[in-house]
């Protein structure tokens, strides 16, 4: 199936309900990466976990960070969910800057890591300000929706809604919203881009992350699809949070949540 994509990753994995889907930041794991290594070693081949980890001090100040040192060349971009407070932001890209070197192997001229909070990528050419949708990751829950018809087109209304709120500018990419399926039945979405990229793009790769959702989780009550740009997800329980009082004045902005209206 996704033979035509060289650079595709496709994870299929069960999303068990509420609390057995949560990653605690206490002890996160990764939910996915990805190496692109050269055929022959290179000058990348240099201890870049401190240069991550460098990123990584300033995306849990604001929540977002890239750096650049044009002399290796090395590019960094490190961003935090926008629904989190400073305090997770720091222990998943922290956690990001000490994974990925060891899960990439030294000669990786691009790298990347994906956690539920946070993800972080190298490369030794600059990718910042552009859509990268050659290479996803999808979850997918494998029980199907009631009225599963009605369920999509609800689904893709409220994605709609969410995007549109992710590109709208203030509000740092990202969008959360909810819709009351049935009267004990609430679909909840978020879609967040990386801070990198203009609405436009932003609003590009979106699209085809919600595109996803009909060819690889039709039906089904959750689906999460995770490009490098940007990623978007719908669940039939709360898996976003409403602010922390304690964010920073930096994360506070990322409050908008589209409601969808019956």
């Amino acid at each position: 199936m996704a033979s035509f994509l060289p650079l595709l990753l496709l994870l299929l994995l069960l999303l068990l309900p509420l609390s057995t889907t949560t990653t605690t930041t206490s002890d996160p794991t990764p939910i996915g990466h990805y190496c692109r290594p050269f055929s022959t070693f290179t000058h990348l081949q240099l201890n870049h976990t401190q240069l991550l980890h460098d990123v990584a001090d300033e995306a849990s100040i604001s929540g977002f960070a890239t750096s650049s040192i044009l002399s290796i060349p090395f590019y960094t971009l490190a961003q935090c969910r926008g629904d989190i407070n400073s305090k997770d932001c720091s222990t998943c890209v922290h956690a990001a800057a000490t994974a990925l070197p060891q899960l990439c192997p030294p000669n990786t001229f691009d790298g990347r890591i994906w956690f539920d909070y946070c993800i972080m990528r190298f490369a030794n050419y600059s990718f910042f300000g552009q859509v990268d949708a050659t290479y996803f990751i999808n979850y997918a829950n494998i029980d199907n929706a009631t009225d599963p018809i009605e369920f999509m087109n609800k689904t893709s209304e409220l994605m709609s809604h969410v995007s549109g709120a992710a590109t709208e500018p203030g509000n740092a990419g990202l969008g959360r919203g909810e819709y009351k399926f049935e009267p004990q039945i609430t679909i909840y979405g978020l879609a967040q881009c990386t801070e990198d990229l203009e609405p436009m793009p932003c609003a590009q790769c979106l699209s085809l992350a919600v595109a996803k959702f009909r060819d690889y989780c039709e039906f089904k009550q959750g689906c999460q699809v995770l490009f490098t740009s940007c990623w978007a997800r719908y669940e039939i329980y709360p898996f976003f949070f409403p602010l922390d009082v304690n964010a920073t004045t930096t994360l506070l902005h990322h409050s908008v949540v589209a409601q969808v209206n019956t």
